[in-house]
């Protein structure tokens, strides 16, 4: 879910200056049907440029929550929708992006029990990078909260994404790793 925003960005902001661009754009269109995208630019002060975008991505995918059924655990769909919004700034070779996603009718639904759960809340991340330098290191923790329909546990999914490129710009680490829990 998140990792695509990551990396987007990463390459934006690494391979940005060496394509002759000395602003962040982000395409006003996906060449993907599952998702949508708005970019405006906005001028932040002498030498430094403020672009910030809209976008929103489908999410469909199954997991195992170790935690329902008392501990017996059940598989769980999660579909909907993520909206991010990003706000990046860049002075010379400085960049600076801060991240929210929010959900837009996320769900998800035990497939043993037929319990539903909804999405709450926002998650944020920052980060500054120097643009055409390597080597690079990017992290993103982001957690979403699921809130259950009557008694049962509400679940909480966890993500952690690492991406390392190395001095040659090649990729040497992508981790994505995502578990879901519960709390009460």
């Amino acid at each position: 879910m998140m990792k695509k925003l990551m990396v987007l960005l990463f390459c934006v902001a690494i391979f940005a200056c060496q394509q002759g661009q000395s602003v962040l754009e982000v395409p006003t269109q996906s060449a993907s049907s599952a998702q949508t995208a708005s970019t405006n630019r906005v001028v932040a002060n002498a030498g430094a440029t403020t672009t910030n975008s809209v976008s929103s991505e489908s999410v469909d995918f199954i997991d195992f929550a170790e935690c329902a059924l008392d501990g017996a655990g059940e598989e769980i769909r999660v579909t909907g929708r993520v909206r991010f919004v990003n706000r990046t700034t860049t002075n010379g070779n400085l960049m600076g992006v801060t991240s929210f996603s929010g959900a837009q009718g996320l769900r998800a639904i035990g497939l043993t029990t037929g319990i539903q759960y909804q999405s709450v809340g926002t998650i944020q991340g920052t980060f500054n990078v120097r643009v055409n330098t390597l080597p690079q290191t990017f992290s993103l923790v982001g957690n979403r909260n699921l809130i259950s329909h009557g008694r049962s546990s509400n679940l909480l999914i966890h993500e952690n994404a690492q991406l390392t490129v190395n001095a040659n710009g090649t990729v040497t680490v992508f981790r994505d790793h995502v578990n879901v829990g519960c709390t009460r």
